[in-house]
């Protein structure tokens, strides 16, 4: 994660369990984005992870690609 910093425009996201937001992880983080997107048990999240986690991807996808269209219109 410091390697990419170093290096900008690099972006650095995270994709975690859940996110709470944080001076501290906004500082390291261009975005943050939870794999659990609904209120959940953690037995029910443990089932739907691999679902879960593949929805938090295709968000960041998606942040990503419209991040990359609005430098090439400005």
């Amino acid at each position: 994660m410091s390697t990419a910093r170093k290096h900008p425009p690099i972006p650095v996201i995270a994709i975690a369990g859940s996110v709470e937001i944080h001076a501290e992880i906004d500082a390291l983080f261009d975005a943050t984005f939870p794999i659990i997107d609904t209120i959940t048990t953690l037995a029910s999240a443990i089932e739907d992870a691999r679902p879960a986690l593949r929805r938090a991807t295709r968000r960041a996808a998606a942040l990503l690609k419209l991040g990359g269209n609005l430098r090439n219109h400005l």
